[in-house]
């Protein structure tokens, strides 16, 4: 999305901004033709006050035929200069020829989505940013919508591993209104201006003006601020969509996993405990056989130091022998 997925090509394609008469009279034509592939083909509620539009999102599901050669028909059917695959199977992003323009694009998103989950991404993807505000004054009360739909986060869990925790309530977007105390008709109408959607986000039962001056609040101030109210919509939440036992159930399942976990941990931390004691007991072996060996390598050295040094001497002591016994036959043969 945002009409730049084009600009990597070499040669890049140029993809300009699309001003509202181009948007709006492409943007039917092409649901329509789309609608020929898939069983449903929509786009979502524009944002407010938009000047120019930088590419066209549609969201698609069920696809009427072979869902891996659908893409590449629906790009012949628009006459793509280029198909570029996108996230989600079967979801591509195409460039079309601008209207009355030879080397001008304009770029499609065509999202295929599981049928479980359109309805609901329509309804997150629409009015550009509102679903930003709305999912910022849920979270502190331990909600979150990502694009499956509205889950619980169970705190237990949720510090040790965030996706474990999350708990499904709906993927149902008028339940999911009127559980937050929104006009359930009036989210599927355009707003005229920013001040119109901001007036309708904040008039939701969750919405906090703190939610979004936190910086300047106090930690202890603004763990009040999260943790007050949250048990109290815990509750309402898995009465409303009628979770509890399924909530219970994660919780306790949970429980046995940390302990099993925590047992784990004890275990393998003993063991490197000892695996630890080993190698200083090895170490202070090594340097004692070190040590050993030092002093009888010392030893050998002085031995051969004194066969060496014997070695030297014989031959002079054996020269004065000769000499004394030579002085003596002198000496008798002088007295006869």
């Amino acid at each position: 999305m945002g009409g730049k997925a084009f600009t990597h090509l070499n040669p890049p394609l140029s993809t300009p901004r699309l001003p509202p008469h181009v948007y709006w009279t492409l943007r039917e034509t092409l649901i329509s033709l789309v609608a020929k592939y898939y069983k449903h083909a929509s786009s979502p509620l524009e944002a407010p006050e938009k000047e120019s539009f930088g590419d066209i999102d549609i969201l698609t599901s069920e696809p009427l035929g072979d869902y891996q050669t659908i893409p590449d028909e629906l790009g012949k059917a628009l006459h793509a200069k280029a198909i570029l695959n996108a996230p989600g199977v079967g979801s591509r992003t195409y460039a079309i020829p601008y209207p009355g323009s030879d080397d001008e694009f304009v770029q499609v998103d065509v999202h295929v989505c599981r049928i479980a989950t359109y309805t609901w991404e329509l309804f997150t993807h629409s009015h550009g940013d509102l679903w930003n505000l709305l999912g910022t004054s849920i979270r502190p009360f331990g909600l979150t919508a990502n694009d499956v739909g509205l889950h619980l986060r169970i705190a237990e869990i949720e510090e040790a591993n965030r996706k474990k925790s999350l708990l499904f309530l709906t993927a149902d977007p008028s339940s999911v209104l009127r559980f937050l105390g929104l006009d359930v008709e009036r989210y599927w109408q355009p707003f005229e201006t920013s001040e119109e959607m901001f007036r309708y986000a904040t008039g939701m039962r969750f919405f906090r003006r703190d939610t979004y001056i936190r910086e300047t609040l106090k930690a202890n101030d603004r763990k009040r601020m999260t943790q007050r109210p949250i048990k109290d919509v815990l509750e309402e939440a898995l009465d409303a969509y009628e979770r509890r036992k399924e909530y219970e159930e994660r919780l306790e399942a949970w429980n046995v996993e940390r302990k099993e976990l925590i047992a784990k941990q004890v275990g393998n931390e003993a063991r490197r405990a000892m695996a630890r004691d080993a190698r200083e007991s090895k170490q202070e072996l090594d340097f004692c056989d070190s040590a050993w060996i030092g002093v009888l390598e010392a030893a050998a050295d002085h031995d051969t130091l004194i066969e060496n040094k014997a070695k030297i001497e014989t031959p002079e002591e054996e020269d004065q022998a000769v000499l004394s016994t030579k002085r003596q036959k002198v000496q008798e043969e002088n007295a006869s």
